[in-house]
């Protein structure tokens, strides 16, 4: 008799289940396309980078050679690697202050956590905008 029961309230479940998605209806969003273009990089020539350390630690990168006055306005942030390319630190976002003359820009961003000194190997700056 249990088992019989047991298969009364599997077999309730199921059309209630059954019963509560005919009631979804139709979903309906916007349409979907994709493509590709080209996107011009507002500096083409690299960036100078340096360290700002404290106690042994990274607290800062600072990036110079930013190109003025292509990339003023937009935003800039970073990721401190190891030589595995594993990410130790980042920082960001920073934005290229806009400053009326011609001279390369510099920017200081401080990162979080403060790897040790010698563990980074490389930076990934990325500029986005503006």
């Amino acid at each position: 008799m249990k088992h019989t029961t047991l298969s009364a309230c599997i077999a309730l479940m199921i059309s209630a289940g059954v019963a509560a998605a005919a009631t979804l209806g139709s979903v309906n969003g916007p349409a979907l396309s994709a493509g590709s273009g080209a996107i011009a990089a507002c500096d083409a020539d690299g960036f100078t980078t340096t360290y700002t350390t404290a106690s042994g630690n990274v607290t800062a990168v600072t990036v110079g050679g930013i190109a003025d006055p292509s990339c003023q306005g937009a935003s800039l942030n970073l990721t401190v690697t190891d030589a595995s390319g594993a990410s130790l630190a980042s920082g960001g976002p920073q934005t290229i202050p806009v400053d009326g003359d011609a001279i390369d820009d510099v920017v200081s961003v401080s990162v979080s956590p403060n790897p040790l000194a010698e563990a980074p190997t490389a930076i990934e700056i990325v500029i986005a905008g503006p």
